[in-house]
């Protein structure tokens, strides 16, 4: 069992309105329930923060799901995430990693419907992720991360 508490600083600034900041904590728990499934649960902003002199609500979201690794180097996952103001959303996808380094990944999800594909390449202390997603309204998003792993704390 592992378990996990992040802490986030949100910070909003508008040219000639101002800016607010806010305190928000998450936490979130893996359990291996058998050897090739884990089980996992989330919550984001589990302290309820607001920001602004509106005291603007900050999303609370709420997140459990499965990864099942059926060969080396492949997962699939499903997990069910409600966010409070929000319908329930379905997320299911896949992941196989080649020649350790590469990770080719696919999914969906519900509410809104989207298709999604990746590939992240990790090396060293560095991971960079690429990942597009088609959006029936919204059309095709890009997403970049690049990440640095300096070894456990």
């Amino acid at each position: 069992m592992k378990g996990g508490v992040t802490v986030n600083y949100y910070s909003l600034s508008i040219q000639n309105y101002g800016s607010a900041s806010a305190i928000g904590l998450d936490v979130g728990l893996l359990i291996d329930i058998a050897d090739n499934v884990t089980w996992g649960f989330a919550a984001m902003n589990v302290n309820a923060p607001r920001i602004g002199s509106a005291k603007e609500k900050l999303p609370q979201v709420l997140s459990t799901g499965l990864v099942y690794c059926p060969i080396k180097g492949g997962t699939i996952s499903a997990s069910v995430i409600k966010d409070v103001h929000f319908p329930v959303e379905l997320h299911i996808g896949v992941e196989y990693g080649v020649l350790d380094v590469i990770a080719l990944r696919a999914g969906t999800t519900s509410d809104p419907s989207t298709l999604n594909a990746g590939i992240g390449i990790e090396y060293s202390l560095a991971k960079l992720d690429y990942a597009f997603t088609s959006h029936t309204e919204l059309g095709i998003t890009h997403q970049f991360s690049l990440s640095l792993n300096f070894g456990d704390l």
